[in-house]
């Protein structure tokens, strides 16, 4: 009964990180940039590159793919599921 248990929370566990790595990857791979698109909706032809910058910083787009999920983990572990662009 306990080895059943242990099992179903082990596999449960497994397929929510699963999940997760999957809904990022998709996220990710999405064709375009969700920062570009963001200036664009703005209007702004030619934003300038500081700003560009401040906004890769703020939204986490210099870093490795690994800390961004990690940090985007961690956001979705207390219910913030991101910025929308299209408000």
């Amino acid at each position: 009964m306990l080895r059943a248990l242990a099992r179903r929370l082990v596999t449960g566990a497994l397929t929510l990180f699963l999940v997760t790595v999957l809904v990022f990857a998709l996220i990710q791979l999405a064709p375009g940039s969700p920062l570009a698109e963001g200036i664009e909706a703005t209007g702004l032809q030619r934003p300038d590159p500081e700003v560009v910058e401040e906004l890769e910083r703020l939204y986490h787009l210099d870093k490795p793919a690994h800390q961004r999920y990690l940090l985007w983990l961690g956001d979705l572990a207390r219910g913030d599921l991101g910025r929308s662009f299209h408000d």
